[in-house]
């Protein structure tokens, strides 16, 4: 079994060469991966390595991520994809995080309950950070079209504990998608990024019901349009 494992872990990583210029990594330095800062006080970084009996699951998971990106966007924002099986700041956990071109994702099925579905959702998620960081995302007029006020007061680390990906037609009113979304300004974006990828007809259907959010989906897929016209959803 593990002599399988470890030929899938190659045959992956060779694949994802061949279409882009990113490495996917699982097995690296947990010591070093992150900046020097990052293990000290306050952000504490505590990190364990994933199991290699779920690398191909996250390995499937990864794959469907990067089918929704042109190749010249992958190239040009992102080139290292890390794995953690445990993935800790603030003494808290963490499901993922970002630093530019790069992505820490933790997959841990046997502690945390994680699961594919959710690890597409999340790399989405952090994508979307990547991306506003390297292009202009439009702030004022984003929130310009909130009907509410954003709730955390710790950049979302205080609602961390639960996923909150719960939907509730409150938060559609006020033009969020989840209570997560409504934390604040990046983590909006980011739980938006996820609904345009993985729910595109769950947003459409939300969307013709709430105009806030109709508005803020027509505001996120133009600044991935003007990032590359390639998207399945830009208008050719």
């Amino acid at each position: 079994m593990l002599k399988r494992i470890i030929t899938f872990f190659i045959v992956t990583m060779l694949c994802a060469s061949a279409a882009h210029s990113l490495e996917i990594n699982y097995n690296f330095n947990h010591r070093t991966c992150f900046p020097q800062q990052w293990y000290r006080f306050p952000v504490s970084a505590e990190t364990s390595p994933v199991q290699s009996r779920d690398i191909p699951k996250i390995s499937g998971a990864i794959k469907k991520f990067l089918s929704k990106y042109p190749v010249r966007v992958v190239d040009e924002n992102l080139h290292g994809i890390y794995i953690f099986g445990e993935l800790r700041f603030f003494r808290k956990d963490f499901g993922g995080t970002f630093r530019p071109g790069k992505i820490y994702l933790r997959f841990n099925p046997a502690r945390f309950g994680d699961w594919p579905a959710l690890s597409v959702r999340q790399l989405h998620h952090e994508f979307s950070s990547v991306l506003m960081k390297n292009h202009r995302f439009p702030k004022s007029k984003w929130i310009s079209n909130n009907k509410g006020n954003y709730v955390s007061r710790d950049k979302g680390r205080d609602m961390l504990g639960s996923l909150g990906r719960d939907e509730h037609n409150y938060l559609f009113k006020q033009g969020f998608l989840t209570s997560y979304g409504s934390a604040d300004f990046e983590n909006d974006v980011n739980i938006y990024a996820e609904y345009v990828f993985v729910f595109p007809g769950k947003l459409k259907r939300i969307g013709k019901r709430h105009p806030a959010v109709a508005k803020k989906s027509k505001i996120i897929k133009d600044f991935y349009c003007r990032i590359d016209r390639s998207f399945f959803f830009c208008q050719k």
